[in-house]
């Protein structure tokens, strides 16, 4: 995914996912995102100000740059202003972020499974989860991105039990 600096509304908290990067580089080539389907994606007014923030830092490195910097107008950009490979970040970048940030080293993609797993424990319906994860159908969200975690089990257990009013003596 590559977001357009167009596609982020910021005063509405929403991204709209347009486009997927099929070929980086000086002329990035820009497509229709897997499975052919746009979508706008809610982000929490917490993502707003830190993308308001990146902003005016993107803002700042393009004065600082001049004419060195080619505006191809993506929310996260290289110094040139080409857009992200993210085999490259994940690779590069991303493990010195994590360090950086003191958390438990995953691979960049196991950011998906945690987004789900943490929607799905907080009990966000699996549509919401499917639609914001781009998957064609809800089968692949529930398979592949949400693991049952031992407070899922103990809610589960505890509805049921309210559920059946089961009165213990």
């Amino acid at each position: 995914m590559r977001v357009k600096v167009g596609d982020v509304a910021l005063d509405f908290e929403r991204i709209s996912v347009k486009r997927t990067l099929l070929k980086p580089g000086p002329k990035p080539e820009l497509g229709p995102p897997k499975g052919g389907r746009s979508r706008a994606i809610a982000i929490s007014p917490q993502m707003a100000n830190l993308l308001r923030k990146h902003k005016v830092e993107q803002n700042e490195l393009k004065l600082s740059l001049g004419g060195a910097y080619a505006d191809k107008g993506f929310v996260f950009a290289k110094d040139s202003g080409d857009p992200i490979q993210m085999n490259n970040f994940g690779q590069r970048s991303f493990p010195a972020l994590m360090k950086k940030a003191g958390v438990k080293k995953i691979r960049f993609h196991d950011l998906r499974h945690t987004s789900a797993t943490l929607l799905m424990e907080g009990e966000t319906h699996p549509k919401v989860v499917q639609e914001r994860l781009g998957h064609a159908n809800i089968a692949m969200t529930l398979d592949l991105y949400s693991h049952v975690t031992p407070t899922m089990q103990k809610s589960a257990a505890q509805l049921l039990g309210n559920a059946l009013d089961i009165k213990v003596n």
